[in-house]
């Protein structure tokens, strides 16, 4: 059975707590209380305007699985396929959205090496990017202004929100007597919308509550500073399999 200590909560949505759940040994217990949830923004006559462009850009760039599934949807709903975009080249930050990308019979022509926002961009201006191109970046509505910005200022660049982050509205209160009552190990994050829906729902303060809290990177642990609350465990590769390992290791020291 696991012990006390190895019972991790994570604040994931669904099919990425799966995912993520893998990750971990028998010896540790994973429990989901969902934060948030995506939902896809449905083709209007600006996106359409968009979309109907598409086949002049030279490159696509994906910054998150759920840009992935996004932007295809409004491929399907402006009736697009495959033959509309045949040399279209896609760039992906991390090998999760590379995966996403495939299940769509696409393949990325570059694949980041970092796993931040700057060290993106930094990448594709150094490496990819030409200043004769034309770039489309589907992003959520809450994503930040870094990587179009910065690609403005080399090439042309269009960000085009698909997807919007939808706030949940209750937490399952056997979970929540679990964090009242300190009887869990960690507190997993992996994005400021979830940490902020999540102070939201619970009214803790640092004041009132010594949250032991895991975050997938740099970001999501600025929302957790920003609210005067302490990081246990940063992931130091900003990825899943980065997050998970350095929980392991948290436990094993």
């Amino acid at each position: 059975m696991p012990t006390l200590q190895k019972l991790v909560i994570s604040t994931q949505m669904p099919d990425q707590f799966q995912k993520f759940a893998k990750l971990f040994g028998e010896d540790f217990k994973l429990l989901n209380v969902p934060m948030i949830k995506i939902e896809f923004i449905e083709l209007n006559a600006e996106l359409f305007e968009t979309i109907n462009l598409v086949p002049g850009f030279d490159w696509v760039i994906f910054t998150s699985m759920r840009g992935v599934q996004a932007f295809f949807e409004l491929l399907v709903q402006a009736r697009y396929t495959r033959n509309h975009i045949p040399d279209l080249k896609f760039a992906c930050i991390g090998s999760a959205t590379e995966e996403e990308l495939k299940k769509f019979d696409h393949y990325a022509s570059y694949i980041n090496p970092g796993n931040t926002s700057k060290e993106f961009s930094q990448h594709l201006i150094q490496d990819i990017i030409k200043s004769n191109n034309k770039v489309l970046l589907p992003l959520g509505e809450k994503a930040d202004t870094y990587l179009t910005e910065s690609l403005q200022k080399v090439c042309s660049a269009t960000r085009i929100n698909v997807y919007k982050t939808i706030d949940i509205e209750h937490i399952d209160s056997n979970i929540l007597n679990i964090i009242d009552e300190d009887k869990y190990g960690l507190l997993v994050f992996t994005s400021p919308s979830a940490f902020d829906n999540f102070i939201t729902l619970t009214g803790y303060s640092p004041e009132t509550k010594n949250l032991q809290i895991a975050t997938i990177g740099r970001r999501t642990s600025e929302a957790v500073e920003n609210k005067s609350f302490q990081v246990t465990v940063e992931a130091k590769n900003s990825s899943m399999e980065g997050l998970a390992l350095s929980i392991i290791e948290y436990f094993s020291n």
